[in-house]
């Protein structure tokens, strides 16, 4: 079940780090969630039917918010992204998921009635790097990963600078 969607989900992992736009990434990411959503949730674990996750109320957001969940990967937006926290206080954005989707929905649906608040580059460039985290997290927890890795976040990050993938340190944190 999983061969297709994970060839898919890399390439567009690839697709989305090959740009040094700031904004395809984000477009392209918005994709590749969609893909592991729709395959972990409905067709793997079962957690909801393929009509509501088709369901117009069902938000880009709440796909990425529950895949995260699932996978036990955190939706609250990290604190090294200081631009999209704050813009996320001026916007209303209750966390990552919705922060990410806003964006990418600005981007691609521009319309001098834009309702809300635009994104600056800054924030942009963190909303890319912190796409780009998603999927690294996604794609490593569906093969079943549990040991270190560098977050792109951390600016000034030297070689061997790691720590725990978040769903191996909450099973260590729960286990003590």
């Amino acid at each position: 079940m999983w061969r297709v969607p994970i060839r898919g989900a890399i390439y567009l992992y690839v697709g989305l780090n090959s740009y040094a736009d700031v904004d395809v990434p984000i477009i392209l990411g918005q994709s590749l969630f969609e893909l592991l959503a729709w395959t972990l949730l409905v067709q793997d674990r079962k957690v909801m039917e393929g009509r509501d996750f088709l369901d117009f109320s069902f938000k880009a957001s709440g796909k990425l918010r529950k895949l995260l969940e699932e996978l036990g990967i955190p939706c609250a937006i990290p604190t090294e992204c200081n631009r999209l926290i704050a813009l996320s206080g001026r916007a209303g954005w209750e966390d990552a998921p919705h922060a990410l989707t806003a964006i990418r929905n600005e981007l691609v649906h521009p319309t001098e009635r834009f309702v809300g608040v635009r994104s600056d580059f800054d924030a942009r460039m963190e909303a890319r790097l912190l796409t780009g985290r998603y999927a690294e997290l996604c794609i490593l927890a569906l093969l079943g990963y549990r040991g270190p890795y560098g977050s792109r976040l951390r600016e000034g990050r030297w070689i061997g600078d790691v720590e725990p993938v978040p769903w191996a340190k909450q099973s260590t944190d729960s286990s003590s």
